[in-house]
């Protein structure tokens, strides 16, 4: 009785966390804006979509568009972007009993109750839950296919197996799964062992085979989409593979640094603040190691984590391009899981007083840095994420004097309109009736200035009209040959120039 209150008041304090004030931190960025756009082209005007959203190599289709006809599927039933948004909410807080019972299922409740309770309050993992984009469901997937494997394991199922298959891929909406695939492999090679028997290389065989098919299967409409386009491609990928783009490749001066960076990144994002990597190396190189040599020998063991863990960080090693914490978004359960049982572990009473003390210390820097940075987010909430682009769209209506327009967006750090899909996602719902054609992949709008009668740039994220009259606006006019705008308005973050086009 005494762990079900326990598990009851976490889970309580999980909800807390991620609807209080929830509607209050709504954000409408590139991303979600691309979302629903593309939702209501599927539902309104039956969109075939094949190929998933952009990612940071833009040139390849790397993901299938599962996450995009999720999100139709949702907003077909609920129709607001705040029911949607709930829904991602109500995932989260799933996600936390998720991973007790898996925590359970592996090592008891006492580590399941600690592993449930970092979750719960992780800053990152309540962010998760407090906006849409397909990252923040990699999470949910990745613990109910380790669950579903753990169970299979248990209940001697091949069912539970085979159903744990199309859950992780479920999980490859977004590309950081695969850092966790060769070992997802080995267990799912070691479960099938477990539960059929036979010879270890047939059954890894068979495990491949199965891997592959359920990979068909997902990425079948990219597959179709690339075979009737001309395998578009095709040519970039072997130039990533070949390390001849900016994003893959390998030189030894530049070895170990994207592994530090996505450390320190890890590092930040579970603590919230910024201590210095030299300082975590040696804990998180610890954890693992005492993880890796004191965890059993289940099927399903701390081992199979932790090297899941250490296997992703090094394979980070290839990426060449700025270093992004969200590649690791698979990672989290996994350190969360190796968290509560070594925890668990170090604060056992014969454990030796100095793990006492560290793991104490630990949990304690650890749950006031996340609920301090929960806090000053709550206090600075006020829906304007959400709602600035519905302000601006506003504007532009009242400006368009029911003549064709065009939208172009710059920042400081992109010139290439890739931000004006929120905005033409506020113009469609006020205008009711639609404003951005798509490109040639139906997977976001088309980036291209168009030459309508009138063109408005917005210049987002400036600090001031004069940067961004002096960056922004002159470099646009330049580019495209256009005269000077006939009016300037500023509106919150957003300064909009109003300039004929054709």
């Amino acid at each position: 009785m005494k762990f079900k209150i326990l598990l009851l008041l976490i889970i309580v304090l999980a909800a807390s966390l991620r609807l209080y004030r929830f509607e209050e931190t709504l954000s409408l960025e590139t991303d979600q804006a691309a979302a629903y756009l593309l939702a209501d082209r599927i539902i309104n005007d039956g969109h075939l979509l094949l190929v998933g959203p952009l990612t940071s190599i833009w040139q390849i289709n790397l993901l299938s568009p599962t996450y995009y006809y999720l999100i139709a599927g949702l907003y077909y039933l609920f129709g607001n972007e705040l029911t949607v948004s709930a829904v991602f909410a109500a995932g989260g807080i799933l996600t936390v009993y998720l991973i007790y019972l898996l925590a359970e299922e592996l090592w008891g409740k006492r580590p399941a109750l600690l592993t449930a309770f970092f979750y719960s309050l992780s800053l990152t993992m309540t962010q998760y839950s407090r906006n849409i984009w397909e990252v923040h469901l990699v999470p949910l997937f990745v613990i109910l296919a380790l669950y579903l494997i753990q169970k299979a394991i248990k209940r001697s199922s091949l069912k539970l197996l085979l159903l744990s298959w199309p859950v992780f891929f479920f999980s490859l909406m977004y590309v950081s799964s695969i850092l966790i695939l060769p070992l997802m492999l080995f267990l799912w090679t070691k479960a099938y062992l477990a539960i059929r028997g036979g010879k270890r290389q047939n059954a890894f065989l068979q495990i491949i085979i199965l891997t592959l098919s359920f990979g068909f299967i997902f990425y079948l409409p990219v597959i179709i989409f690339e075979a009737t386009h001309g395998y578009p491609s095709l040519e970039y990928f072997l130039q990533v593979l070949g390390g001849r783009t900016p994003y893959i490749g390998l030189s030894w001066g530049n070895f170990i640094q994207p592994v530090i960076s996505h450390m320190q990144l890890l590092s930040d994002s579970l603590f919230n603040f910024n201590l210095p990597v030299i300082l975590m190396l040696p804990l998180w190189l610890s954890a693992l190691f005492l993880s890796i040599k004191k965890s059993g020998r289940q099927v399903f063991d701390g081992r199979i984590l932790s090297w899941m863990i250490i296997t992703a960080l090094v394979s980070t090693v290839i990426w060449q391009d700025k270093p992004e914490v969200y590649r690791l978004a698979a990672l989290y359960p996994v350190i969360f899981l190796i968290w509560g049982f070594l925890s668990n572990r170090f604060t056992q009473p014969a454990s030796p007083l100095h793990f006492k003390i560290v793991s104490i210390l630990l949990m304690v820097i650890y749950a006031f840095s996340n609920l301090s940075g929960f806090s000053t987010i709550i206090k600075s909430a006020d829906m304007s994420a959400f709602t600035s682009p519905f302000k601006t769209a506003s504007l532009i209506l009242k400006q368009a004097e029911n003549k064709d327009f065009s939208v172009f967006v710059i920042t400081p750090f992109e010139r290439f309109n890739h931000h004006a899909t929120s905005y033409y996602w506020a113009l469609e719902k006020l205008a009711g009736k639609k404003l951005a054609d798509l490109n040639d992949r139906g997977n976001w709008i088309d980036q291209n200035l168009q030459r309508t009668p009138w063109i408005f740039l917005i210049c987002k994220e400036y600090q001031a009209e004069t940067e961004a009259s002096s960056d922004c606006l002159s470099y646009f006019l330049k580019e495209y040959r256009l005269p000077l705008p006939e009016v300037s308005i500023p509106e919150g973050d957003d300064f909009i120039y109003k300039i004929r086009g054709d």
